[in-house]
């Protein structure tokens, strides 16, 4: 692997001389959560590897054959934190990125170790829609 070239996982190993893309200033890395609201046993976790997290422990999903069995993963936990985007933008249409990063920080607060916590769509609709501009960490995500 190249020395520049970066996960998209943060469940994945470490490989040496490769950078998870969570240690990118403007990438959000996101974290598991099991349904009682803990780190996932699979997912990285941390102030630098998890901007926040969502569930991602025994999600039901849908597999080849027609059949809906649960699966665990990060790969589950990025479209709920990204999904929550077109909803904040779908609220108030002249959200900017700073903006979202601020909005989407309002989370439930669980761990220092899964930074701003599980995300709250709820919660970040409410903050962008009180036009909050507080961001409740030093992140620079999304801010470029």
């Amino acid at each position: 692997m190249a020395t520049d070239s970066c996960p998209c996982r943060t469940s994945q190993p470490w490989h040496e001389g490769t950078k998870a893309a969570a240690f990118n200033g403007s990438v959000m890395g996101i974290a598991s959560t099991t349904d009682w609201d803990t780190p996932s046993s699979f997912s990285n976790y941390g102030t630098t590897d998890a901007w926040i997290a969502a569930p991602g422990d025994y999600v039901i999903s849908t597999f080849p054959g027609g059949t809906h069995p649960s699966a665990s993963g990060t790969s589950f936990s990025s479209p709920l934190v990204a999904g929550t985007a077109p909803l904040l933008i779908s609220a108030k249409p002249s959200l900017n990125q700073k903006q979202a990063a601020s909005a989407l920080s309002h989370a439930v607060r669980l761990t220092p170790d899964l930074n701003h916590g599980r995300l709250d769509v709820y919660q970040a609709i409410a903050a962008w829609l009180n036009n909050s501009s507080s961001n409740s960490g030093s992140c620079s995500l999304f801010c470029w």
